[in-house]
């Protein structure tokens, strides 16, 4: 019986660790950009829009940029993409912490039409999915973005 019992023990142990990996429920509200921006229209989370270069953040109180970002489209499924210009934005859907590491879920825009949606559960590991748009339109909306941060810092 002992000599079962250590075999059992680890793999119960192994078991009810796999329940702490992520799974791709998160998709089903954040998974495209249509999905990510609607579920924050219609959040309990305060979302928050910010770039990086200066660490800015500011609030999308009335949904301007989510809207404004919705309007933007189509999107298209993409690959993840090694190389990308240098100014981006990155709309955080939520974050909220935990005492294992916060759990968010943010997606980027970057001015060549490159997006990036990023989740994260405290005890699981990040994901991502990848998008484009048409550039033209990404370089207006990086634009707006950064636009309505210089006005709500003066």
């Amino acid at each position: 019986m002992k000599k079962l019992l250590l075999p059992l023990s680890i793999l119960l142990l192994s078991t009810s660790l796999t329940g702490c990996t992520d799974d791709d429920s998160w998709k089903k509200e954040y998974g495209t950009p249509e999905l990510f921006l609607n579920t924050v229209i219609n959040g309990n989370y305060p979302p928050r829009f910010y770039k990086y270069e200066t660490e800015s953040q500011t609030m999308d109180d009335n949904f301007e940029v989510a809207n404004y970002i919705l309007n933007a489209g189509p999107f298209e499924a993409s690959k993840n993409k090694s190389k990308r210009v240098e100014k981006y934005f990155t709309y955080q859907g939520y974050w909220q912490a935990a005492t294992s590491g916060p759990n968010y879920c943010n997606m980027s825009i970057w001015e060549d039409g490159f997006i990036v949606i990023r989740h994260k559960r405290s005890l699981g590991r990040l994901q991502a999915v990848y998008f484009t748009m048409d550039p033209n339109k990404a370089i207006d909306a990086v634009d707006f973005v950064f636009n309505k941060i210089e006005l709500t810092q003066s």
